[in-house]
């Protein structure tokens, strides 16, 4: 004989589930000891491993009672039985396919967020509009200096009242010589929606004192590795995906270069660019204090992806 307990472990089942069967008659003839505890024989047992199974199949109680009701009628009712389960196997098979049909969906998905983590596939959306869809990532010339420099001045005004903020100051950072420095030496990577300038960043083996200190993934000289600063989306164009599509570049265009890895320092306080780094498969390194002329000597945080 089992105690209840002793059922409920066997079954991994809690109190509470075992108790609510005895008391609904779904585990007929169980009987109680001397000190009135119910106990299980083992046929209660071999039972409880049916009904397990017919919830698990996904049988309502109001049908396990019925199947539990002909159960206990004998032969004559096993008919009526195997209607009742050829009913809930159908049930399950259409569920299989269900099941299939959605591995089949993620396996899809899987395989295009790769594609574009790996930079071998263009970044699309049906749930952002167009504008994101006909992004143009390329180099900045020389001629779109103003232009550049208008974008990031637009977009320091914009947030002034944003909850997170990348703590750039106009005249501070980005500086008008980091710009064109950026933009001669080809390090200044745009995005273009229909002649419109709506996202940038600074691409470079440059990076702030404090970084060779820090115990980084891979071994790798400077000029192995690409540095990502001053990645900023134009308020209009924020949250439809372009953060990502510009990192899905910087990614496609270090791997053509043979570069062993991407690094880059994120203010502890900007949440929104966190997790984009993160969700691009970036790996948290460490949080230290580095100095900038626009933040102070505060706390950033530390990313690397390997390539």
């Amino acid at each position: 004989m089992y105690t209840m307990k002793q059922v409920c472990d066997q079954f991994g089942i809690p109190y509470e589930t075992l108790r609510f069967y005895c008391n609904e008659g779904l585990i007929p003839n169980v009987t109680r000891d001397k000190n009135n505890y119910r106990v299980f024989d083992e046929r209660n047992v071999n039972w409880l491993k049916s009904l397990q199974c017919l919830k698990k199949c996904g049988m309502s109680i109001k049908d396990i009672k019925r199947y539990l009701r002909l159960c206990m009628e004998g032969a004559s009712s096993i008919p009526e039985r195997k209607q009742m389960l050829d009913i809930q196997k159908d049930i399950l098979l259409d569920r299989i396919n269900e099941i299939h049909e959605c591995i089949d969906f993620i396996d899809g998905k899987q395989e295009f967020y790769t594609g574009v983590l790996n930079g071998d596939i263009e970044y699309t959306s049906n749930l952002i509009g167009t504008e994101a869809r006909m992004l143009v990532i390329r180099e900045a010339i020389t001629d779109e200096f103003d232009k550049t420099m208008e974008f990031y001045y637009d977009l320091i005004d914009s947030m002034q009242g944003a909850e997170y903020k990348p703590g750039w100051k106009k005249g501070v950072y980005p500086t008008e010589m980091f710009i064109q420095d950026s933009i001669k030496n080809a390090e200044m990577i745009i995005g273009v929606n229909d002649n419109h300038l709506i996202s940038a960043m600074v691409m470079n083996h440059d990076y702030a004192d404090g970084y060779e200190n820090v115990k980084w993934q891979v071994n790798a000289k400077k000029d192995e590795i690409i540095v990502i600063h001053a990645l900023g989306i134009s308020s209009a164009y924020q949250g439809q995906g372009i953060a990502k599509q510009m990192v899905a570049y910087a990614v496609k265009n270090s791997k053509d270069k043979n570069l062993k890895s991407i690094r880059l320092d994120v203010l502890g306080t900007n949440l929104p660019a966190q997790r984009v780094y993160t969700a691009m498969g970036f790996r948290y390194i460490d949080t230290i204090k580095l100095f900038y002329e626009d933040t102070g000597l505060t706390d950033f945080l530390l990313y690397e992806l390997i390539l």
